[in-house]
Formats: structure tokens, C-alpha cells, sequence
């Protein structure tokens, strides 16, 4: 049915200049993906506050988790869709 695509190395300095960059774009990789990471932390931990405090008193003093989560659902769909 289909056949493999085949790649063939006119020299053996391609094959090396290619594992070069191929380490260089996972470093840069990783890299990213931690600075990502730190400042994804830093604006949850800022915003979290934020959103709690914007958030109705009854739906902050719930007596259960399962409590919390249906009112916050119920504000978040009024918010998004209010009645006319």
C-alpha cells in the first residue's frame, strides 16, 4: 500500500549538522517549556485571588464541594447567556 519515504544523506556532514539542530531545538524546547511553566504559576497564583473575591458571597460560603461547583456553574452560564 504505501511506502516509506526514504531519505538519503549526500554526506555524513549533513547527517551531523542535522543531530546539532535537532539538539539545539530540544533545549530550546525545554527551555521554554520551563520559563513557560514559571510564569504560567506566577499568573495563576495572582489571578486565582482575583476570580475568587469577583465571585458571589453564597457561592464562596458553600457548605460542600458538590454545592460550589453547581452554583458556580449556574453563575458562569448566566454571566455568559443573561436572560432577556
Amino acid at each position: 500500500m504505501y511506502q516509506a519515504v526514504v531519505y538519503i544523506s549526500t554526506s555524513q556532514y549533513e547527517n551531523v549538522k542535522k543531530l546539532e539542530s535537532t539538539k539545539s531545538v530540544q533545549a530550546f524546547a525545554k527551555d521554554f517549556h520551563v520559563l513557560f511553566l514559571a510564569v504560567y504559576t506566577k499568573l495563576r497564583i495572582v489571578s486565582a485571588p482575583k476570580v475568587w473575591n469577583t465571585l458571589p458571597l453564597h457561592i464562596r460560603q458553600s457548605q460542600s464541594l458538590s454545592t460550589f461547583r453547581r452554583h458556580l456553574k449556574t453563575h458562569y452560564f448566566q454571566l455568559a447567556y443573561p436572560a432577556t
